[in-house]
């Protein structure tokens, strides 16, 4: 009988079901099922807890009967010899396929992240040879898959930073020159230099990998201004002087906004002499802020 019948046996006997005996040897009944279908073997201290468990010997688990031999030198004596094979013992159990892992080149343990209730957290698992190049070639294609995303993104900014700045430079260019037919010189100069720093600051902010973004960003949000608050008193006079006061202190805040919103415009549009063919080679070359 194999290893396996004789587990099976003497389960029986003890009148235990697999889950029984996986609970008293903490592992699972889909470990049991495996050493009873002699897939797996158990490891050699599993073994010993089995068998103290059924109250047997290993020999008895393995099937094997003692063998004698029989030595004579000058008085008959007698030499018993009891054989069997020690089993490999498990390291583990792999996650992706269930396989009992005994070789130690058959062992990764590979940190994933994973889902739970509140956001994620990383978990180590275990695998096998076979399940981790499973693992590594579905990891290298959600990695493809990312990059080629990103580089869409990418040409999608790069075919925006191209068409709606040359649509501003076109339409001030033109302003610019009725504004020279018209013999209006300062419209003329104004439009066809605004075109060009319009169609330079445009076509930075659309790109967004350079500081020039990040310039006009800090620089226009100078200008949200947080105004105090209005002590009056509960009367006519009262209400009238705290609505004049609002109003005022409104335009101020509307005053200081334009003010820093065209002042980070002008900066930006200078600095992008700059970061415009930096932002374009930053975005042929995939590179991101």
């Amino acid at each position: 009988m194999t290893l396996g019948t004789n587990i099976r046996k003497f389960r029986n006997e003890k009148d235990m079901t697999q889950k029984d005996l996986a609970d008293e040897l903490h592992c699972t009944p889909q470990a049991v099922s495996r050493w009873e279908a002699d897939e797996v073997e158990p490891s050699i201290d599993t073994l010993k807890q089995m068998a103290t468990l059924f109250g047997c010997s290993m020999d008895d688990l393995f099937g094997l009967e003692s063998k004698k031999e029989t030595i004579i030198v000058k008085e008959p004596e007698v030499v018993e010899k009891v054989v069997y094979t020690e089993a490999q013992p498990v390291l583990g159990v792999c996650d992706g396929c269930g396989k009992m892992i005994k070789d130690l080149k058959d062992y990764f343990k590979v940190d994933k992240r994973v889902q739970v209730s509140r956001g994620s957290t990383v978990k180590t698992v275990i695998y096998c040879a076979n399940c981790k190049k499973k693992d590594d070639e579905e990891q290298a294609r959600i990695k493809d898959e990312r990059e080629a995303e990103e580089r869409k993104e990418f040409e999608t900014a790069r075919v925006h930073s191209f068409i709606w700045p040359t649509i501003l430079l076109v339409a001030l260019v033109v302003t610019g020159i009725v504004g020279f037919a018209q013999g209006n010189t300062n419209l003329g100069i104004g439009g066809i230099v605004g075109g060009v720093f319009g169609y330079l600051l445009l076509a930075t902010l659309i790109l967004n990998n350079t500081f020039v973004s990040d310039v006009f960003t800090s620089v226009a949000g100078f200008g949200f201004v947080k105004m105090p608050g209005v002590i009056f008193s509960l009367s006519f006079d009262g209400i009238i002087f705290l609505i004049v006061t609002k109003i005022i202190l409104f335009l101020i805040s509307v005053s200081i906004g334009v003010f820093f919103a065209i002042f980070g415009t002008i900066l930006s549009a200078l600095l992008s002499v700059i970061g415009y063919p930096l932002a374009l080679y930053r975005n042929f070359h995939y590179i991101d802020i």
